[in-house]
């Protein structure tokens, strides 16, 4: 017989507490009348109370935010609040120091953050897959000259959009964008990380351009920026800079003055002069992913998760689901270890990281597969995570579960070997390395038969 406890929706049956809650009618999907009902688990009256308010205070919660759902759209824009408003207070903070250093009122200072906000508005319009040059019918170059920038900041906002470019095409890049969506609960898919990474941006430039409290010291009237008058290139003179060469001083004449030209104007020197007709060495090519600049195609290891969809769509039926996801969790540590030491590209992994990878797995929380929260973390956050429940253990006097079983390593290095042998099979650059030397113990352990094959040794 089930024995009502003051707390709403807590019961007692036996020694177990249970919480059982009627869900509420707003609940469209569920029918009317139905219950919730979960097991506490504890027969302590104290903290069975404890735990059944909660949950009825988040029942509480969801039946007065049913109706209004969490869109992607609407967590989009929280996440474009919180980078903006990060941005805002680094910049109040640069602020604060320039007029410590009597720069309060610098017209370059305000500059400054105009240019960089432009760079990060182009990015965040025409994304990280394009490269502006910002020169001649660009695009970008109209966008900017369309909105009012001067034509004489173009060259600062191009450096400042080349660094923001690379910085944004770097390994790390991505895996930063996917812990900022995953803390924002927005779903990780490639749609979604473009909408995130334009979102940044997008919210870095209205920081950046938004200088009406931070530069109120400025004289606007010494700025093009804001309506000053600074010598400044023409519209025509920068869509034309690299498309017209430089006339020396000595030669400019007038459109009128030049006389038409005839083939014995031109002195036999000057046609010899631009020609050279002497030998050049070849050139070495470095690896790239285009096969017409390089010797050898390299993968980038920023796009080492799809080429391990494609080997998983490969496999087919002779993977499970479990060896997929065994695979694609091995690819994901192996991508963050590289990504941490530098490694941009499959030509550049030695055997030296292969090491690296093995004792990352020494230090690696035992059931970090099993934790949402970990799976995301870079390489040093796991070890960091690792370094944790060692002192932990230590004080407690326990043993810490830091470190994967022997078996799950040898699995981790079959798959890894797979994951190489499907690179070089598709024509990128993969060095020939030796897993016998970092795989712990020698038995053979319980696996899919297409990873028996992989554990074997080498032929000579």
């Amino acid at each position: 017989m089930a024995v009502r406890h003051e707390v709403e929706n807590l019961i007692r049956r036996g020694n177990i507490f249970y919480w059982r809650a009627r869900v509420p009618a707003v609940f469209v999907h569920c029918r009317p009348g139905s219950r919730l009902s979960l097991s506490l688990h504890c027969s302590d009256h104290k903290k069975a109370q404890i735990i059944g308010r909660k949950l009825n205070t988040r029942l509480a919660e969801l039946k007065m935010n049913s109706k209004d759902v969490m869109t992607t759209k609407k967590q989009l824009q929280i996440l474009f609040e919180h980078v903006r408003d990060e941005e805002i207070e680094r910049l109040d903070d640069v602020s604060t120091m320039a007029k410590r250093n009597g720069r309060g009122g610098d017209v370059v200072e305000m500059e400054l953050d105009l240019e960089v906000g432009w760079a990060c508005q182009l990015l965040a319009k025409f994304g990280t897959r394009s490269e502006l040059i910002l020169e001649g019918d660009c695009p970008g170059l109209t966008y900017l000259l369309k909105n009012g920038v001067p034509a004489s900041h173009v060259d600062a906002i191009r450096a400042n959009y080349r660094g923001e470019l690379s910085t944004a095409r770097s390994p790390g890049f991505e895996d930063g964008i996917r812990r900022l969506i995953y803390h924002f609960e927005i779903e990780d898919t490639a749609l979604n990380r473009e909408r995130a990474m334009s979102k940044m941006f997008e919210a870095r430039a209205a920081a950046l351009l938004d200088i009406d409290e931070r530069h109120d010291l400025v004289d606007r009237t010494s700025s093009e920026f804001t309506g000053g008058g600074r010598a400044s290139k023409s519209e025509a003179e920068v869509k034309l800079a690299e498309v017209e060469p430089a006339t020396p001083l000595s030669l400019t004449l007038t459109e009128e003055s030049i006389p038409a030209s005839t083939a014995t104007d031109i002195p036999e020197e000057a046609d010899i002069a631009y020609l050279d007709l002497s030998p050049r060495p070849a050139t070495v090519r470095k690896a790239s992913p285009k096969p017409r600049e390089a010797e050898q195609r390299v993968v980038a290891v920023s796009e080492f998760e799809q080429e391990c969809e494609k080997l998983i769509a490969n496999m087919g039926d002779e993977w499970t689901a479990e060896t997929e996801r065994d695979a694609m969790a091995l690819v994901r540590m192996f991508k963050s270890v590289l990504v941490e030491h530098g490694v941009e590209h499959s030509g550049q992994i030695e055997q030296y990281h292969i090491g690296l990878l093995r004792q990352h797995f020494n230090d690696i929380p035992t059931d970090w597969g099993r934790s949402s929260r970990m799976r995301i973390m870079s390489s040093p956050e796991l070890r960091a995570e690792g370094n944790k429940l060692r002192k932990a253990a230590e004080t407690s006097g326990g043993k810490a579960k830091v470190g994967l079983a022997a078996g799950t390593i040898r699995k981790h290095f079959g798959n890894l070997q797979h994951f190489l042998k499907h690179l070089k099979g598709h024509g990128f650059e993969i060095e020939d390395w030796t897993f016998e030397e970092v795989k712990p113990g020698a038995e053979m352990i319980s696996a899919p038969a297409c990873c028996v094959t992989r554990l074997l040794p080498k032929p000579d």
